[in-house]
């Protein structure tokens, strides 16, 4: 029995050592990502998780004297919430990592600012309605990095449309002379 080997397409990830396996999954290969937006991205994913977590404990410490079967609903959010919030810090804390990668590969909007920024605003306005003390501050938290993030993904797709034009006039001029 012999044992099948894969070997990647490229032969520069053929001999990294963990360290540089880990100092790779830290890069972000978001199009003009600086400290700031992963500083502020990086506390919106943990504070959204950890006021999920919260969330979620309370209602279960809270739901001493309301039926479990009265309240379904409040559980399937919180759960979606939880679940949502781990995407977004694989996403924001490890950016370049395999799991990260893959994410953004079936979800492509989570690979720039825009979509990002839609996506925290939808989270936010999740965590607005969830009805805990917490989520609805954690919630303006997130409506405010959301406006951010799409703020920021507009310059740049505005940027990147004016560099095209620019390109397109200038080689048009080339074949006008």
């Amino acid at each position: 029995m012999t044992a099948v080997t894969e070997t990647p397409e490229d032969d520069t990830k053929l001999n990294l050592t963990f360290k540089e396996k880990v100092c790779s999954s830290f890069v972000d290969p978001t199009p003009h990502s600086n400290t700031f937006t992963r500083v502020v991205g990086i506390v919106a994913a943990i504070t959204a998780f950890v006021a999920a977590i919260f969330a979620f404990v309370f209602s279960i410490v809270s739901a001493s004297h309301v039926p479990l079967y009265r309240t379904p609903i409040n559980y399937c959010v919180i759960v979606f919430l939880i679940l949502t919030s781990a995407l977004m810090l694989v996403l924001e804390i490890f950016p370049g990592s395999g799991a990260s990668k893959n994410i953004i590969e079936d979800a492509n909007f989570l690979g720039d600012f825009f979509g990002r920024g839609w996506l925290y605003l939808s989270l936010g306005l999740f965590y607005l309605c969830s009805g805990h003390v917490i989520c609805i501050i954690v919630g303006i938290y997130l409506l405010v990095v959301g406006v951010i993030f799409v703020t920021l993904g507009a310059i740049q797709h505005e940027q990147a449309r004016h560099a095209d034009e620019d390109a397109v006039h200038r080689k048009s001029a080339v074949i006008d002379v």
